[in-house]
């Protein structure tokens, strides 16, 4: 930890000292600055925000949409639905016939790539219904039903109520992954606009050297100190800094609701 902290804050003499250093003798923001003046990072940020926000609400409300009906027991063809989507989750066409029909949809270098394809999980599909018939919420729904409401009314206004734990859960698992993933950005995506802040890293990464130059003139213009380590360290810590401050508030709904839906029903 001592020296990751040394790759974001420290300048590259005392990186590159020999001996181990619990804490830092000359904080630097330097390469902060760096990283903000050039304004990839911010494009990044963009894209990524918009595809987490706009994949943890269309996937949860998709997922929903189909667990409630298929954790009705008395619902017609349940279980051949449930198989035709579990059969969906082991066999896909592949990566070459999936490709052409994105292509095929106008999809390509249209941020909604990173989204649609990725809108329904069956998995966590699975995770919400099983939840549902766990949570023993028939004499509920049989009461609105006699009091005349619809099935819409019961969904958002008990069933989602009751199920705070679960999409809390959810939300945070399409977050996370959405916000990790970088392999449909960087088939689908070109160019700098459509820049992740995952594919930003795995660009820095992959050309530490070929940035040298770069950093360097910057490093002339302002007199910072900072090096290549320093930038990749530090874009690490931009790429997972709002997950991990998102963390503790769903913290609470994240156990409770992987055990309920755990179970069979």
């Amino acid at each position: 930890m001592g020296r990751f902290s040394l790759l974001v804050f420290s300048g590259p003499r005392e990186i590159s000292g020999v001996g181990f250093r619990l804490w830092i003798t000359h904080w630097s923001t330097d390469t902060y600055r760096y990283i903000f003046d050039r304004g990839l990072i911010l494009i990044a940020y963009r894209n990524t925000l918009f595809r987490t926000v706009a994949a943890v609400y269309l996937t949860t409300i998709t997922c929903l949409f189909a667990a409630y009906p298929l954790s009705k027991r008395r619902l017609p063809g349940r279980t051949a639905i449930t198989a035709f989507f579990v059969f969906s989750m082991f066999f896909s066409g592949g990566l070459i016939p999936t490709y052409l029909l994105i292509r095929g949809l106008g999809f390509i270098n249209n941020l909604w790539v990173l989204v649609i394809p990725q809108m329904f999980n069956v998995f966590y599909m699975i995770i919400m219904r099983n939840y549902l018939m766990a949570a023993h919420l028939e004499e509920l729904e049989e009461a609105a039903l006699v009091d005349g409401a619809g099935y819409p009314y019961i969904l958002f206004r008990i069933m989602v109520p009751l199920s705070k734990p679960l999409l809390a859960t959810v939300a945070l698992w399409v977050a996370v992954a959405h916000w990790n993933e970088w392999f449909y950005a960087r088939i689908y995506l070109s160019g700098n606009r459509f820049l992740v802040l995952q594919s930003l890293l795995q660009r820095l990464i992959e050309h530490y050297r070929q940035d040298e130059q770069v950093l360097n003139d910057y490093v002339l213009q302002t007199e910072a100190e900072i090096n290549s380590a320093n930038v990749v360290a530090a874009t690490m810590i931009l790429t997972i800094g709002p997950i991990v401050l998102l963390y503790p508030f769903l913290q609470k709904y994240f156990v409770k609701g992987v055990m309920i839906g755990s179970l069979k029903g």
